[in-house]
């Protein structure tokens, strides 16, 4: 028997499951002894397609696999150091004495299954912190870009550094994973706790054809137990799979969102587009095979009636317009006849032009789909296979039809199944509605700040100074420039009076200490060395941290 896949198609498509810390992850797919006997699957939980857009810390949470190079996950963190607490003191004398408390930590997110191609995105509770998609990497300003460190998943991945000095020799490298390790990362901006982080991925170009071929190498199939090559055309934006889930909801999944059959024929999977061109056609002599032995009829036709069709047609989708939020598209067929709704939900990332499209595609289609035909065929026709579109001989008026099942009823004698087709269906030009997302920026930090610090000449540097004829004096500073979206403080050391009246770089200096502030009084004068126990000052700083 011959027919379209998800009949016969029952067993579980499990994604990896996330191990302990510093643990090898594993992925299993299979497709149980419903299509191929002899093969044993697992007891699992099955029959729900999962989304996952919430942070997690957990042991044996699944690890996405993802298609396409636009999708975005929540990673797993598989490693944290604990909060690391610094306390600043201020105050005292005249003023209260106050205590604000800072923490940072350093952790790694296990993302999803590698290799891919990059990380274009990483945002922090919504907020962009991390853009990847322009000419150079832009980080938020609380991210020092030494500390961020993004693994692709391939298999000559080193350990991480941090990770490394924690657990030492036995430190995994997580190749074939991809890992992100933020190092003593402040927490202060995100409630003083670690914030939700997603990633938004680009594994490569994919069409449904690679996709398909995949989750059947994933499953334990060999390649001559299925046949993807006609997907190959339909380009695939992004599609993720993560969680346990039945290898017959993936397959139902991606033939309504691509419009495609899934039929199994002689123990093999083949795919099928639909709106293909028809390059068979039955003759009206060729049906009514077999009568006098299984009673077949010759050819049937049957109508359901409007009550029974859906006047509406919802599809929930990841909108890459949208922020990768799941929102709906709604296709709609005016009748009076049919109150039905039908809705589903797809793990596929969609444009909101493309997610309607599809709906309107599957409403038309399943209005097509009212008009069955039955007849009976000789075994010259058992090279038709389900999901094949052919041209049907209707005594005397041809109608183009997709095949949607075979029956083998004897020797020499089939019984098909077909509805009636049309490739328009497949090819909508509808809208999908305004994008309503903001921008996604990075917050980088606001314009570089200028300071003049009265303060001793510094020693060490190899400069002296000393009259010379273009200058009327020497009366040296220190002119600093920082900004808070960059830590890294650097100045130059000038003449207040030049020949040409301006100050004139003596010195420069591009890798100064990253903790610079302001202090808010002075010390009192000593007449001699001592160790001052009684006087206090206040500094306000502007990065960085006072050991005391």
């Amino acid at each position: 028997m011959a027919e379209l896949a998800f009949g016969a198609i029952g067993a579980v498509a499990a994604a990896g499951t996330a191990m302990p810390a510093l643990t090898a992850a594993a992925i299993g797919i299979s497709v149980g002894s419903a299509l191929f006997p002899g093969l044993v699957s697992p007891k699992q939980v099955i029959g729900k397609i999962n989304e996952t857009q919430i942070q997690g810390a957990s042991q044996g949470a699944s690890i996405a696999t993802v298609f396409g190079n636009e999708s975005r996950v929540a990673g797993n963190i598989i490693y944290a150091s604990g909060l690391r607490e610094r306390i600043r003191k201020s105050g005292g004398v005249k003023r209260p004495r106050t205590e604000t408390g800072s923490y940072t930590s350093t952790f790694a997110v296990l993302v999803c299954n590698g290799p891919i191609l990059k990380i274009r995105k990483i945002f922090a509770n919504s907020d962009l912190i991390y853009d990847n998609t322009g000419s150079s990497l832009v980080l938020d300003k609380a991210i020092n870009p030494d500390n961020l460190r993004v693994y692709l998943g391939t298999e000559t991945q080193d350990p991480d550094p941090a990770l490394l000095a924690v657990f030492g020799e036995s430190c995994p490298a997580y190749r074939d994973r991809v890992l992100v390790v933020f190092e003593e990362l402040g927490l202060n901006p995100y409630g003083q706790t670690y914030p939700n982080l997603t990633f938004e991925v680009d594994a490569g170009a994919c069409d449904l054809q690679s996709l398909c071929e995949e989750v059947a190498k994933m499953s334990g199939l060999e390649p001559d137990q299925y046949d993807f090559s006609d997907l190959e055309p339909i380009a695939v934006r992004g599609y993720v799979i993560d969680g346990r889930i039945e290898l017959r909801a993936i397959f139902e999944d991606l033939a309504r969102v691509y419009l495609v059959d899934f039929s199994e024929f002689d123990g093999k999977i083949v795919g099928i587009r639909r709106g293909g061109t028809a390059s068979l056609t039955i003759p009206w002599s060729d049906l009514g095979v077999g009568l006098g032995t299984a009673q077949l009829p010759r050819w049937q036709c049957t109508r359901k009636q409007e009550v029974d069709l859906a006047g509406e047609y919802s599809l929930t989708y990841v909108s890459r317009d949208n922020n990768f939020e799941k929102i709906p598209q709604t296709a709609t067929r005016p009748t009076r006849s049919s109150q039905q709704q039908r809705a589903f939900s797809t793990l596929a990332i969609l444009s909101n032009n493309e997610a309607r499209q599809i709906a309107y595609s599957n409403l038309f289609a399943d209005w097509m789909a009212r008009t069955t035909h039955e007849a009976a065929l000789g075994s010259k026709w058992l090279r038709l296979v389900p999901g094949m579109p052919v041209m049907l001989d209707a005594n005397g008026l041809e109608k183009r039809v997709r095949l949607t099942s075979i029956i083998y009823e004897g020797a020499s004698t089939i019984s098909i199944s077909a509805v009636e087709d049309e490739s328009s269906v497949y090819t909508q030009s509808v809208l999908g509605g305004t994008v309503v997302s903001d921008p996604e920026t990075v917050n980088t930090g606001s314009d570089i700040v200028a300071r003049i610090f009265d303060i001793p000449w510094p020693t060490g540097t190899g400069f002296t100074p000393r009259k010379s004829g273009s200058y009327d004096q020497v009366d040296l500073f220190y002119f600093v420039g920082a900004s808070d979206g960059n830590p890294t403080v650097w100045g130059e050391l000038l003449d207040t009076v030049s020949t040409f009246g301006l100050g004139r770089p003596l010195l420069r200096k591009n890798a100064w200490s990253d903790y610079i502030g302001l202090a808010r009084n002075a010390l009192a004068a000593a007449s001699e060395f001592v160790i001052d126990r009684t006087n206090t000052f206040e500094v306000d700083m502007a990065f960085g941290e006072l050991e005391s």
